[in-house]
């Protein structure tokens, strides 16, 4: 019993033995008139309109408390990303197993006929939405919500081989990408580019991270545009990873590279993004395949994509920038940039619809290196 009805089952008993009582006070005082039968009738009466009445005073007064139920886009959009995010990286390894067609992996918005709602989704990227052996399901079930998602056909997001817009390669390899940005480590200047841009020889062997390696010159132009020209030293290799979050390696110059940036302003400064800007802001990059400026609308700024290393290597990148444009082979390392200038990120993968960024942030956290 709980206690918001104890005193008014109190109340209901003693209302009852104050019924049979009276009761039978005026039967005694009747002197016989009455008969016993209709007594025991008059009694048990009573004790059915007690029980009744007893019923429906429970029923009014110990309802049980209704759990107020929060559906998932109740929520603000912050703790809709938040729960999102959460489940993708918990269990986005576990869903590439189940469903092996998926190919990028993100908390977004829901899109429908190529309107973004302000719904909060799982965005699942496939090569084909059509087909599949096991259908996805609508809504994913985390901690007690229903989170829905959006399943979107792409390509395989490969990384783009090809200065800031010049191209660069090792001396004697035909796959060649953008010479990258210029970076420091305390006083000294560096060049940042893509690990499997400077160190493609490394990853063709499966190695995965790279210290001083063995012949580490890198030329400009690159081996597969020299057309006959003399070999041209610009740096050499210092150390190079490809883990979980980072694709990027790092030179040395031996020369003086002036950066090729008539086309885009900057990079000024390092620009981190949000989720209000998704859909917003235009980001542009050029790089040695391109060879002319290319912009796209940023589409998030937190997407996990399974890039293909030119069948070296299939490899998960979490928390990479997307922008809704294509690049070029030859133009992974390419500085991308907003339209003030400000550096963005580099450019890593890319796929019949969209391009994927390393961002400027995310390297500034796991490495030494700073942006100048």
């Amino acid at each position: 019993m709980s206690k918001n009805t104890q005193p008014q089952n109190r109340l209901l008993i003693s209302f009852l033995i104050t019924l049979i009582i009276l009761n039978l006070i005026d039967v005694a005082l009747s002197y016989g008139s009455r008969s016993l039968l209709s007594t025991y009738i008059e009694v048990i009466s009573i004790l059915l309109l007690g029980i009744i009445l007893g019923h429906y005073i429970t029923f009014f007064f110990n309802k049980p408390a209704r759990k107020k139920i929060v559906y998932f886009d109740m929520l603000d959009m912050p703790m809709q990303f938040k729960l999102a995010e959460e489940y993708i990286r918990s269990s986005s390894q576990n869903l590439k197993l189940e469903y092996p067609e998926i190919t990028g992996i993100a908390a977004g918005r829901k899109n429908i006929k190529g309107k973004n709602l302000k719904a909060v989704a799982i965005i699942i990227q496939v090569t084909k939405k059509e087909g599949n052996v096991k259908p996805f399901p609508l809504y994913i079930q985390y901690k007690g919500f229903r989170i829905p998602t959006d399943v979107q056909q792409a390509g395989i997001a490969k990384a783009q081989f090809t200065s800031i817009a010049s191209g660069v390669s090792r001396k004697d390899d035909l796959m060649y990408g953008t010479l990258g940005i210029p970076i420091k480590k305390g006083s000294e200047l560096f060049y940042m580019s893509c690990y499997h841009v400077y160190c493609n020889k490394e990853l063709a062997a499966g190695k995965l991270s790279v210290e001083n390696p063995n012949d580490p010159t890198l030329i400009s132009p690159c081996f597969s545009d020299l057309n006959g020209a003399p070999i041209t030293p610009v740096g050499t290799i210092i150390e190079g990873f490809l883990t979980e979050s980072l694709d990027v390696a790092i030179m040395k110059p031996q020369i003086d590279i002036v950066p090729n940036y008539s086309e885009i302003p900057g990079p000024i400064y390092y620009r981190t993004l949000t989720r209000e800007q998704e859909n917003k802001i235009i980001l542009r990059f050029r790089g040695n395949g391109s060879k002319a400026v290319r912009e796209g609308f940023l589409r998030n700024i937190a997407f996990d994509q399974y890039i293909d290393y030119e069948g070296k290597k299939d490899h998960h990148l979490i928390n990479l920038i997307q922008i809704d444009r294509c690049a070029s082979d030859g133009d992974s390392g390419a500085a991308v940039c907003d339209l003030s200038g400000n550096y963005i990120g580099y450019v890593v993968a890319s796929d019949n619809n969209f391009t994927y960024i390393i961002a400027a942030y995310t390297i500034e956290n796991l490495t030494n290196y700073k942006f100048i």
